[in-house]
């Protein structure tokens, strides 16, 4: 709820639907590079809100899939 929907819909695609970014980009219709940006942008906003370890914790996750 506390970032905006195109980076949630980025971030759920990629780390609890286990896209690739090039998955994603084809399945949400987003250029590749937007879907980049989104991810990084993304992670960026749930460090201010939840700190570096959880983001950690979510990049982790992603390498392991």
């Amino acid at each position: 709820d506390k970032i905006e929907d195109k980076y949630q819909i980025v971030l759920e695609a990629l780390f609890f639907q286990g896209m690739t970014q090039q998955e994603a980009s084809d399945e949400l219709d987003i250029p590749l590079g937007t879907i980049k940006s989104r991810l990084k942008i993304g992670l960026r906003e749930l460090k201010k809100i939840y700190g570096s370890s959880t983001v950690w914790i979510l990049l982790i996750n992603l390498i392991q899939i």
